[in-house]
């Protein structure tokens, strides 16, 4: 595993099929409010092989208040396929599923 700096965990696919699919779940922008941001900073790590695995942690920012997504994906055969995007809010301490379908 190594740690991945900014420029590269921000133009990975893992990154960019996280950011995408958050940003097209209701549950993410009602939580944070209008507009929202990724923060200049990212964590994440990736462990090279056979799946490649990813573990991202993308601080967000919107109008209401800031979270962080919490990523894990899998690249097999050269496609990304997220396996947890949790948005993790600060205030209040709540964790939102956004792989989950929404009720009906």
């Amino acid at each position: 595993m190594f740690t991945l700096p900014h420029f590269i965990a921000t133009t990975s696919g893992a990154y960019k099929l996280a950011v995408g699919t958050a940003r097209q779940t209701p549950q993410f922008t009602e939580a944070l409010g209008r507009p929202v941001s990724e923060a200049w900073f990212s964590d994440g790590k990736t462990e090279y092989g056979n799946p490649t695995k990813a573990e991202l942690m993308i601080p967000v920012k919107g109008s209401r208040q800031k979270g962080d997504l919490r990523v894990l994906a899998i690249e097999e055969d050269g496609r990304w396929r997220l396996t947890e995007l949790t948005l993790e809010l600060t205030q209040p301490d709540k964790h939102i599923d956004l792989l989950s379908k929404p009720p009906i």
